[in-house]
């Protein structure tokens, strides 16, 4: 199941990342402390299994253009817990983000850090694209990383809020539906 990410998910996400991070540890105190403050700024899913147990996660956000009145989406963060790798989560994660995004959003950006080659492959293959961080002025902090890019088709000028956040969205592989 895919629902909404709520305050409370914080500290369980934190122990999936803790779990998986690469170099400088952060410790999962402050870990969670910055989930929680993401996932009340951002907007943020979360995959369950049947029996509660948090799978993985996408935080993203939307935000305007100021000089054309487009929107633009972030992909913040995507995680999958290693025992659930390779069965399709980061997928559906994915194009749930896009479903909330894609009907108020011109392009979805994610930032990938160069020693992370499988995020890049796996966007890749969801229609992401890279791009030069020089053509975004907005990126001077993205050192270490690139940007990738997907063009949304059938974007409205107007941005759509989230109806609740306890709504529990439901997808099958291959066919999302709210």
């Amino acid at each position: 199941m895919i629902r909404f990410a709520m305050p409370t998910d914080a500290r369980p996400l934190a122990e999936m990342v803790g779990e998986q991070m690469k170099g400088p540890k952060v410790s999962r105190t402050r870990m969670a402390a910055m989930l929680e403050e993401a996932i009340v700024h951002d907007l943020g899913l979360v995959a369950e299994s049947d029996s509660g147990e948090l799978q993985g996660y996408i935080l993203y956000r939307v935000s305007a253009d100021l000089y054309t009145e487009r929107h633009r989406g972030f992909i913040r963060h995507l995680c999958v817990a290693r025992p659930w790798r390779g069965q399709g989560i980061g997928s559906l994660l994915l194009e749930a983000a896009e479903q909330e995004l894609g009907s108020n959003t011109a392009e979805v950006y994610a930032l990938v850090p160069e020693d992370n080659p499988a995020l890049a492959r796996f966007l890749a293959r969801h229609g992401y694209r890279p791009m030069e961080l020089s053509v975004y002025a907005g990126w001077s902090r993205a050192a270490g990383k690139a940007l990738y890019v997907k063009t949304m088709s059938g974007w409205l000028a107007e941005a759509a809020v989230p109806e609740a956040a306890s709504r529990v969205i439901s997808f099958s592989p291959g066919q999302p539906s709210l």
